[in-house]
């Protein structure tokens, strides 16, 4: 009878064994993704940035993450190559980096982390009717990024405020590029002037202002273009077409080209308030005289 007992004890401690062991192999837990290695991260090709880190085995994607000035870390993008190029950095600003591997659902820890500090760049003669013009372009955009207030858009400005009316040139991070803007205000009426330059614009020395008139009273919204050759223009009368309109205004083309010359008034007395050292003449509009 003892003996029968052993033999039973035996065996179910056998049993247990075999079952825990069972057990243990059905949860063991399947290998971790290994987390890349970021190699390098450098300025390249004027204000882009080259990050490229190692090839993880069996990742399928890589999740490349962002922090700007010591903003806390955001996800920049999700790619399947080991290295990817930011661009349209902003002068002045450090960028660090980090990345880490995919696989379905299954994540790998972050990877080193790596930053460059974007450095300035020089234009290249030509480049905006001239190289002197350009720089003088550079000059605004770090006013702009240094004392400029953020909008909704993310984009920053400066500009000057009168009883009815705002003056304001803003910069564009994500395209590299500018708008003076006027806006101004009298009870139902609302005017609006855009003037966008861009590096194209600049060296084509053309530009394509846009006129919006809105009077809440008369019901008459409309918006217009027009061509503007920065090396002529002063104060002149240019063709406006209309783009969009619900009714009709009369002297709509002296109201357009009245309000284009409240604009370059108004940007004048911007960048002599703000003591930018700037004009519209070396930002391009040679022929403006006031």
């Amino acid at each position: 009878m003892c003996k029968i007992k052993s033999s039973v004890k035996m065996l179910v401690f056998f049993v247990l064994l075999m079952t825990i062991g069972f057990s243990v192999t059905a949860i063991a837990a399947p290998k971790k993704l290994k987390k890349p290695v970021l190699m390098s991260v450098e300025q390249t090709e004027g204000m882009s940035v080259s990050i490229k880190w190692n090839k993880v085995k069996k990742a399928k994607m890589y999740e490349l993450y962002v922090s700007v000035n010591g903003s806390k870390f955001k996800k920049l993008v999700s790619v399947k190559a080991s290295e990817y190029k930011q661009k349209n950095a902003i002068e002045g600003f450090t960028y660090k980096y980090k990345v880490r591997s995919i696989n379905g659902k299954k994540k790998s820890g972050f990877s080193n982390i790596k930053s460059v500090k974007i450095a300035s760049v020089s234009q290249t003669p030509g480049i905006g009717q001239s190289s002197i013009i350009s720089e003088n372009y550079d000059k605004l955009k770090q006013i702009i990024l240094n004392t400029g207030k953020k909008n909704e858009s993310g984009d920053l400005l400066i500009g000057i405020r009168y009883q009815y009316g705002v003056y304001s040139i803003s910069y564009h991070p994500g395209s590299d590029s500018f708008s003076f803007y006027m806006s101004l205000e009298d009870n139902d009426l609302h005017i609006f002037i855009e003037v966008p330059v861009n590096r194209e614009a600049l060296n084509a020395s053309i530009v394509h202002p846009v006129f919006a008139f809105f009077h809440m009273g008369m019901e008459v919204a409309f918006e217009a273009d027009t061509t503007l050759n920065m090396n002529t223009y002063n104060n002149t009368s240019l063709q406006w077409n209309l783009t969009k309109t619900n009714g009709d205004y009369p002297d709509f083309q002296k109201l357009a080209n009245s309000s284009l010359s409240s604009g370059f008034s108004g940007w004048v007395d911007l960048l002599q308030t703000l003591n930018t050292n700037l004009t519209l003449n070396n930002l391009g509009f040679t022929g403006y005289t006031g």
